[in-house]
């Protein structure tokens, strides 16, 4: 049973529900950075909590609107092993946060470089990670490098439009 349960869980993975979580996650976190960023009194390690936090809640909402909507398909109640199974489907939202929150904390909190730097390079993280989703997503696709570095350079872009936005609002 445990087997059959880890070979579900793999195969759930590898259809994309991670690779949806991630990106959203990415998205999210980029975004998050962004705004707190944009709070001079947003000290670094407040920005991680921040980060952490909002990633926990909008991960926990995901887990019961998905819930929600299995209950709702099944017509029945939903069991504890398919709620961890969805649990476990929407946690690349969560790891999505996992690098800016190092980022914030190692760079900003411990004073190795500037609060204003350790947010830009953990919303420039983002972006990399966007254009790093793009690749994956291309070359699991077969698709050639140019289709691949268009792909990865949209999907990098929808970061740097979460950023062009932070700008026109602080400014």
């Amino acid at each position: 049973m445990a087997e059959d349960r880890t070979r579900h869980r793999a195969a759930v993975r590898w259809a994309g529900a991670d690779i949806a979580s991630g990106i959203y996650g990415t998205i999210l976190v980029t975004a998050v950075v962004a705004g707190a960023s944009a709070d001079p009194h947003m000290e670094a390690w407040r920005g991680a909590v921040v980060v952490l936090v909002t990633t926990l809640v909008f991960w926990l909402a995901h887990v019961y609107a998905n819930q929600m909507a299995l209950h709702h398909s099944q017509r029945q109640h939903s069991s504890w092993t398919q709620v961890r199974e969805l649990a476990w489907q929407e946690w690349p939202l969560v790891e999505a946060g996992l690098l800016p929150i190092i980022i914030l904390l190692l760079l900003g909190a411990t004073g190795v470089t500037s609060r204003d730097t350790a947010f830009t390079v953990a919303v420039w993280a983002g972006v990399v990670i966007l254009f790093i989703w793009g690749i994956v997503l291309a070359r699991r696709d077969g698709r050639g490098v140019l289709a691949t570095l268009l792909l990865a350079t949209a999907s990098a872009a929808l970061g740097a439009v979460i950023i062009i936005l932070k700008i026109i609002v602080v400014e």
